[in-house]
């Protein structure tokens, strides 16, 4: 089986990946093209980034920048029928547009805020189920500032999925699930909520239940080593994306494919590169990529300052 995998903060922004040889056969530098989140929409990759999103398609490459105030950060973009939809982490919302990207409606759970700073929730990933936008987010001020070792934040479960709709121009916003540490990769499947629970290195299953609040039902302890993050479901299996974390000696652990099987239990780790972070993980569509990577390999390089990039590669033959 082969993936589509999107790397932040790394040198390289796209990966396709074969599960079969357990190797990667292309990627893209990210001084060509910096990724966060990635969807398919129709025939073309949407890629979000900074404040931008990237509509890569056959005939070329456009940009779209996301309004302010404050730098948006942007992590996840999601399709939804014609809708895309996208996390704006800088400015604590997610913002639904239509496919030409020309006007934004944005939910907002902290609009009542008076004085909010930028990134107060990190929201991160995005979800519609029926008539309600479902969101994961966490670092939720003002915890992010105890230095406090016996108010560790970060490993004290107040992570949370919030429900957001619109009512009379302002959005109505409720805690759907709980109990994570910086949950991010939401999925649906029928009446099941998950999500990576990213810092305890854990997969999390929800149940629906009937007041339509997700209880927790079960967890996978995928790794202690990495930063969880990206989750697809694909042939019975769940491929989740391990990220290189620093370690207590400044070390740093590879960067990973986890395949789980939540029937079983079963683990099975895959090396991916030395060193990076994964985001989001797609199925690789050779009819809609192999278009899309001609375009991108042409694209020049950026001068960026932050490493020394690889050279661009040719897709393979399969």
């Amino acid at each position: 089986m082969k993936l589509l995998i999107s790397c932040v903060n790394t040198l390289v922004s796209l990966i396709g990946f074969d599960t079969d040889t357990q190797k990667p056969f292309w990627y893209l530098p990210s001084n060509i093209l910096k990724s966060c989140g990635i969807c398919y929409f129709n025939e073309s990759l949407l890629i979000s980034a900074d404040d931008t999103i990237v509509r890569v398609g056959r005939e070329g490459v456009s940009h779209v920048r996301l309004p302010g105030p404050y730098n948006n950060v942007a992590h996840s973009v999601r399709k939804f029928g014609d809708m895309i939809a996208v996390a704006d982490t800088g400015n604590s919302r997610v913002l639904v547009t239509d496919q030409e990207m020309r006007h934004f409606v944005a939910f907002d759970p902290v609009e009542a805020w008076s004085e909010r700073p930028s990134d107060a929730i990190h929201i991160n990933d995005v979800l519609v189920l029926d008539d309600e936008i479902l969101t994961s987010c966490f670092n939720y001020q003002p915890f992010r500032h105890f230095a406090d070792p016996k108010c560790d934040w970060r490993h004290a479960k107040l992570g949370l999925v919030l429900g957001m709709r619109k009512f009379d121009g302002k959005t109505i916003t409720r805690v759907v699930a709980s109990g994570l540490d910086f949950p991010h990769s939401l999925s649906i499947e029928e009446d099941k909520l998950y999500c990576c629970s990213s810092v305890r290195g854990e997969f999390v299953e929800f149940l629906l239940n009937p007041l339509g609040v997700f209880n927790y039902s079960k967890s996978w302890k995928v790794t202690d080593k990495k930063f969880l993050r990206g989750a697809l479901r694909q042939g019975g299996m769940w491929y989740l994306g391990g990220s290189s974390v620093r370690g207590e000696e400044g070390e740093r652990s590879t960067m990973s494919l986890f395949g789980l099987n939540t029937e079983t239990g079963d683990i099975h780790e895959m090396w991916v590169a030395e060193v990076g972070e994964i985001y989001d993980i797609l199925p690789w569509h050779d009819a809609i990529v192999r278009p899309l990577v001609e375009v991108m390999n042409r694209l020049p390089a950026q001068d960026l300052d932050w490493g020394e990039f690889p050279p661009v590669i040719a897709l393979p033959a399969f």
